[in-house]
This record gives C-alpha cells, sequence and structure tokens, in this order.
C-alpha cells in the first residue's frame, strides 16, 4: 500500500513538472509572437494608412531585387561562356592528338604493320586523359583498339544507340558525326586515306573542373547577393532619410506645428548633413510650410475681425467679394440690448465691457449654428445676414430660429438673474428679408464687407419697434417662406420710420427644431457662463 501510495506521489510530481514545462515553452512561443508582432507593428503599422511597407523597405527590396537578379544573370553567362570554353579548349586537345595519331600511323598503316600499329595504340592509351584509341579502315571495319571506344565513358557522355555503328557509319560517309569525346582523323599518304584513327577522350577532369567552378561561382554570387542585400537595405535607409524629413514636414506644416519646422535657410547656409539637392528641396518645403502656417495664423486673425465665409472668400480671392459687389436676395437679423444707454450710466467701462462681450458672444453663437454671418457690432447691437455671401436658400427660416433661440437664451439668464436678485437684461430682435447690395464698401483705405438696402433698414427699425423680450419679423419674411416649423402670431401694422405705410409685422413664439438637442445644448452652455 505504501509503495502504491509512493508511485501515484511521483507521477503525480512528473504530471505537474510536464504541465509546468509546457505552460513555459507556451509562454516562451507567446512571448516571442509578441516580439515578432511588436516588431511588424514598428515598422509597418502606421496610424493613417494601417499595415503598409514603409518606404525605405520597399526602395532596399527594389535594390535588392535589381541586384540579385543582376548577380544571377551574369553569374548564368559567365558559367555558359566557361562551359563553351571549356569546351573548345577540350576539342582542341582531342584533335590535337588524333592528328598527332594519324601522323605517326601512316608508315605502319600502309606498310600493313600490324605490331607496330598496336604498339602505338597501346602507349598513347596508357595516358590519363585518354579512354580509347583505334584504328578503321575506309569501309568502316576495325582494324586495331586498345581502350574503350565506341563505348560510353560516363553516364554523363553523348548517348547513341549503338557507338560502334555510329562510328563506322561516320568513317563511311567521311562525316564528323561521332559521339561525345571522341576525335577522328585520316591516315593521310599522298593524297589518299589508308584508315581513319580515332581518339576517345576522357572528359571527366574537364567537368570536374567545370563542377568546382561553378560551386566557387555559386558561392560568390550568394556572398555577392547577401553582400548587395545589406548595402542595399542600409543604402535605402540613408537615402529615404530625406524623403521621411520631407514627410515630417510636410505633416507639421499640415497640422500647424509651427515650432516642428525647421529654420528656413539660404542657398548659401545648408544643412551640412545633406549637401546636395535635398539641402535645397528641404529649405524648400520647410519655407513652404511656413508660408502655410502664416497664412493660416492671418486666416485666424482674419477671422476675429470679419466672418469666417467672407475672410475664406477674401483669402481665396474670390471675385464675388469686389468692391460695390452684387444684389442678392438675403435675410436680415438686428438684435440689440433694451435701455443700454440707462444700464451703461451705473456701470464702470470694465463691467460695460464684461456686459457687452457676454451678450455679443450670445450672438456670435446663435448665428454660427444657423449660419448666419455677423456683419458688424453696433454698440449694444450686433448685424446678422443670412444668404450672403454664401447663398442660402432657407435664409428666411436660419433667421427666425437665430431670432427665437436668442429670445430663448435671453429668458433663460433673465431666470437666473432674478433668482440671484439681479435686474434682467432684455433684448428685442427684427429680421427683415428682401433684396439688397452684398459685397465691399469703403474707401481705399478702410473697406469691409456689408450688405445695405431698404430691407436692411426696414429690420433695423423692427428691432427699434419691437418690445423688451420679443422678436418681431416682417410679412416678406414669414409669409413669403411657408415654413410650418415657425409658430408665429400677427402684431398688426407697425409704424416705422423712414416709411410711409405702415408694415404688417408677426411675433414669433416658437420655433420646432428639427435639431432640438443641438439648441437646448447651446443655451445650457450660454446660461452657465453667465
Amino acid at each position: 500500500m505504501s509503495i502504491s501510495l509512493k508511485k501515484t506521489v511521483s507521477l503525480q510530481n512528473e504530471a505537474k513538472q510536464h504541465s509546468a514545462l509546457g505552460s513555459q515553452k507556451r509562454r516562451t512561443k507567446l512571448q516571442s509572437g509578441r516580439r515578432h508582432s511588436h516588431f511588424l507593428r514598428r515598422f509597418c503599422w502606421d496610424a493613417d494608412r494601417g499595415w503598409h511597407l514603409p518606404f525605405a523597405l520597399k526602395l532596399g527590396l527594389a535594390i535588392s531585387l535589381i541586384a540579385v537578379l543582376g548577380a544571377v544573370v551574369l553569374a548564368y553567362l559567365g558559367m555558359i561562356q566557361y562551359q563553351r570554353l571549356l569546351e573548345r579548349q577540350g576539342d582542341a586537345f582531342g584533335e590535337a592528338i588524333v592528328e598527332q595519331l594519324a601522323g605517326s600511323l601512316v608508315e605502319p598503316v600502309f606498310t600493313d604493320d600490324q605490331l607496330a600499329i598496336q604498339l602505338q595504340l597501346n602507349q598513347l592509351a596508357k595516358k590519363s586523359a585518354v579512354y580509347g584509341v583505334a584504328v578503321y579502315l575506309p569501309s568502316g571495319e576495325l582494324i586495331a583498339q586498345s581502350g574503350s571506344v565506341g563505348e560510353l565513358s560516363s553516364a554523363d557522355d553523348y548517348s547513341v544507340n549503338s557507338p560502334d555503328a555510329a562510328i563506322s557509319t561516320a568513317i563511311r560517309l567521311k562525316r564528323p558525326d561521332l559521339p561525345l569525346g571522341h576525335y577522328m582523323a585520316p591516315v593521310n599518304f599522298s593524297g589518299a586515306d589508308g584508315a581513319y584513327a580515332v581518339v576517345s577522350v576522357n572528359r571527366s577532369p574537364m567537368r570536374r573542373v567545370f563542377s568546382a567552378s561553378a560551386r566557387d561561382l555559386l558561392i560568390a554570387v550568394m556572398l555577392v547577393c547577401c553582400i548587395s542585400i545589406v548595402s542595399a537595405f542600409i543604402f535605402s535607409r540613408l537615402l529615404s532619410r530625406p524623403v521621411y524629413r520631407l514627410l515630417a514636414i510636410s505633416k507639421a506644416a499640415r497640422e500647424g506645428r509651427v515650432q516642428d519646422l525647421p529654420a528656413g535657410q539660404s542657398k548659401g547656409d545648408r544643412s551640412a548633413k545633406w549637401n546636395n539637392e535635398w539641402a535645397d528641396i528641404l529649405s524648400i518645403y520647410a519655407q513652404l510650410g511656413h508660408e502655410v502656417n502664416s497664412k493660416r495664423e492671418v486666416e485666424k486673425l482674419l477671422q476675429r475681425f470679419v466672418a469666417s465665409d467672407v475672410a475664406d472668400q477674401l483669402l481665396n480671392g474670390n471675385e464675388v467679394l469686389q468692391l460695390g459687389g452684387e444684389v442678392v436676395e438675403a435675410s436680415v437679423l438686428f438684435v440689440d440690448i433694451v435701455e443700454y444707454t440707462r444700464m451703461s450710466e451705473s456701470m464702470s467701462p470694465d463691467e460695460v465691457a464684461r456686459m457687452l462681450n457676454k451678450y455679443l458672444s450670445i450672438f456670435t453663437s446663435c448665428a454660427r449654428i444657423y449660419h448666419g454671418t455677423v456683419d458688424k457690432f453696433i454698440g449694444d447691437a450686433a448685424m446678422i445676414v443670412f444668404g450672403a455671401p454664401r447663398a442660402d436658400k432657407d435664409h428666411r427660416l436660419q433667421a427666425m430660429s437665430c431670432a427665437n433661440a436668442i429670445r430663448l437664451v435671453a429668458r433663460k439668464i433673465n431666470q437666473k438673474r432674478e433668482a440671484k436678485g439681479l435686474n434682467q437684461i432684455n433684448l428685442r430682435v427684427g429680421v427683415n428679408s428682401g433684396l439688397m447690395q452684398a459685397g465691399i464698401l469703403g474707401s481705399e483705405y478702410r473697406m469691409e464687407y456689408t450688405v445695405v438696402g431698404d430691407a436692411v433698414n426696414l429690420a433695423s427699425r423692427l428691432c427699434d419697434a419691437a418690445q423688451p423680450g420679443e422678436a418681431l419679423v416682417s410679412e416678406s419674411v414669414y409669409n413669403n417662406g411657408f415654413y410650418s416649423e415657425v409658430n408665429a402670431e400677427n402684431a398688426g401694422l407697425v409704424a416705422v420710420k423712414g416709411k410711409d405705410e405702415m408694415v404688417n409685422v408677426y411675433r414669433i413664439q416658437a420655433v420646432n427644431e428639427p435639431k432640438g438637442w443641438m439648441l437646448a445644448g447651446l443655451i445650457e452652455d450660454l446660461v452657465s457662463a453667465h
């Protein structure tokens, strides 16, 4: 029982060790996979483009491929030329031996001295470079032989169905169509061919030389390819550095990171690191980056003094914004603070400025979400244009929605002020639409974009006629739009300054906003700022 218990404990320990070893191997494999993934992510991942091959890697692969293909092609052509050279040398050696043999056999052949013929054949066949020699009559009959002639010297030699028949046929037809490694010369005396000498040359030394040379050349090609690949990647990284530098400059210019742009360089003060054409290109890109950022700074500054749409068209050289402008159909909204003069008398200039900034910010924020352009601030009043300089077919609805938003914000702020025991600050709004002149007006020293005309004047008069907390719109705004989203009541006829006839106006009660959540968020933000 004790022995069985010990065996069980031992088996359990072995199982635990095996499990721990397996877990360690899995952790090692997982860590190795993570390292490989981290390496690939480091070089082949970009937040904008995802997985991709970097430019340096592509360039290195291209250069490596060209270098390897060039080395392989050169090696192949070299081996072909070397093989042909060895074959020519082998042919020259075989032809020289067989011609010497044919010259030495003239006398024995024509005197029919078989013994002398056999002795010379045996002496030549002892050479290591010769497999065998033979002498044939012109009819193709064999008269003497020593060694292997007409048989395959090795498995790599040229194969024929019957080598002896091939040699006999070649002799009878007097054609040098012999098996590979066989050479033939006539034994000639006084123009008569008494016999034909055939020598079978041993080509194995030539094959061994070719194999050794091919092996050495293959090793050399592999070394050249490895050196070329390493050199290509090193060279590609060096060559791609200016490209990555240009990319960094372009990104910095696009994102407005002026501090990351290199300082401008003159032609005589080029970078010491790249004192070549790359230095000129980098300098040009850096200068373009600074110019782009300068334009952005000017654009931001300009947008603080004029509407963003006007600023964009001025910077783009839009022909619409020419002196005098054009006639457009648009809507104009005027809004001001009721009894501003009386309130400002009891306030310090700093308090007046802070109050104006808060309410003018309200006007601007409401205008922005309804695609309006703040034309100008006139003391405590603001003039907002809808439908110019950017055309908007729903300019009437946008103007009424903006007027309603301003009215709602003012009501919420007054509720907050009343809870704190502060006096209410009421606003009044007037809206009108019609034909007006929109464009650049002023002198050669001072110009501004604005809209002028009778429709603009009427909007200002409606603002003056509105009661505290009211938003009055003319009949041309309400009835001509036929907007079911707007709930307004007829406020009757109103006499306005400069008009002989009374004007029928409407008082905005509510606007059914398609994006009510946006207006609610705007009101909450503006009220929380007060």
